[in-house]
C-alpha cells in the first residue's frame, strides 16, 4: 500500500506540511514576478497556486492542515480531537454553501465520527498496558500486540455491530498506527504549527495582493485615492475664475513661495483652463491651513 505504520507524530506533521508549503512558496515567487513584470499570466498562476495550497493548510480536515493539528495537539485527548473533528464537520458544512465537493467532505467525516471516536478509546486503553513495541525501522506488528489490539477492537464494537476481517484488520492497524505516532515535544509542536501559520498568513495576504493588482479598476481606484490633496485650506479672502459651480472631481493644488509668481501663474491660467473649470487663488496671510504631511 505505500504506507508506513510506525511513524511518529512529528514525521507525520511534517509530511502533511511537505505538500502546501513549497507550493505557496512556488506561488510566492510567481506572484512577485508578476507583479515586477506586469504578467497577468503570471498573476492567476500564483493565484491558483496560493488559494489552493492555502485551502489545503486549513485546520479542518480532511486538509492537509488538519492533519497537522491532529498529529501535533488533538491526538493526546480522544475527547480533544471529537470537538475538533466536529468543528471540522461544521466548517466543512459552512464551506458547502460554496460547492458540493466540501458538503460531501462534511457528510463523510461525520458518518465516520463514531468509529473514530471509538478507535482512539480503543487506543488510550492500549497506550495504558505494557506491550511489545516495533523497533523504529520495523513496520510489523508484534504478534502480542496485535492479538491485544484486535481483541480490544472486538470488544469495543461489539456483537451488534459485526465487523468483517478486513473491516477488523484495517481497524487494528489504525490504532497500532496511532499508538506510534506519538506528539512531538512543545518545542516541535510550536515549530510545526508556526510553519503551517506562516504559509498559511503568506498565501491569504499574497493572495489578496494578487487579487487587487490583478484587476485594472481597484489598481487605479488606490492610485487615485493615493493621490488626494493632503492639506485643507480656508480663506477669508480669495480670487475665482471660470466657472463658478464646479462638478466635484480632480483637484489639482500648487503652493508658491511667493505671492507675485502666484499671481502670475493665475493670470496665465485664466486662458488656459476648461469651460468647465474654475481656477482659485488664494494667499497665505488669509487662510489658515490644517492636514498631514
Amino acid at each position: 500500500m505505500g504506507r508506513h505504520w510506525n511513524v511518529p507524530g512529528w514525521k507525520k506533521a511534517l509530511v502533511s506540511l511537505a505538500g502546501p508549503i513549497p507550493g505557496i512558496v512556488v506561488g510566492l515567487g510567481l506572484g512577485i514576478a508578476s507583479i515586477m513584470l506586469h504578467n497577468p499570466w503570471m498573476n492567476k498562476a500564483a493565484l491558483m497556486l496560493l488559494v489552493l495550497n492555502g485551502l489545503n493548510l486549513l485546520p479542518i480536515f480532511p486538509m492537509d492542515g488538519g492533519h497537522v493539528l491532529q498529529d501535533t495537539i488533538f491526538c493526546r485527548n480522544r475527547w480533544l480531537e471529537a470537538v475538533f473533528r466536529l468543528l471540522a464537520i461544521g466548517g466543512l458544512l459552512l464551506l458547502g454553501v460554496s460547492g458540493k465537493a466540501f458538503l460531501y467532505l462534511g457528510i463523510g467525516l461525520a458518518v465516520a465520527l463514531p468509529i473514530t471516536f471509538k478507535l482512539a478509546k480503543v487506543k488510550e486503553e492500549m497506550a495504558k498496558l505494557d506491550l511489545p513495541q516495533p523497533a523504529p525501522d520495523e513496520d510489523r506488528i508484534p504478534m502480542p500486540t496485535a492479538q491485544a489490539i484486535i481483541k480490544a477492537v472486538r470488544a469495543t464494537f461489539g456483537s451488534k455491530m459485526a465487523l468483517s476481517n478486513k473491516a477488523l484488520a484495517q481497524h487494528s492497524l489504525n490504532v497500532f498506527e496511532s499508538l506510534n505516532a506519538k506528539p512531538p515535544g512543545v518545542l516541535a509542536t510550536l515549530g510545526l504549527l508556526a510553519i503551517q501559520g506562516g504559509g498559511l498568513f503568506i498565501a491569504v495576504v499574497m493572495g489578496l495582493i494578487l487579487a487587487f493588482t490583478g484587476h485594472v479598476e481597484l489598481r487605479d481606484f488606490a492610485k487615485a485615492a493615493a493621490r488626494q490633496p493632503r492639506h485643507s485650506v480656508t480663506c477669508s479672502a480669495i480670487q475665482q475664475w471660470g466657472a463658478a459651480l464646479v462638478r466635484p472631481g480632480h483637484v489639482i493644488v500648487t503652493t508658491f513661495n511667493k505671492e507675485d509668481k502666484a499671481a502670475a501663474a493665475f493670470r496665465e491660467l485664466t486662458n488656459q483652463i476648461p469651460a468647465d473649470a474654475g481656477l482659485t487663488s488664494t494667499a497665505k496671510r488669509s487662510c489658515s491651513a490644517s492636514g498631514r504631511r
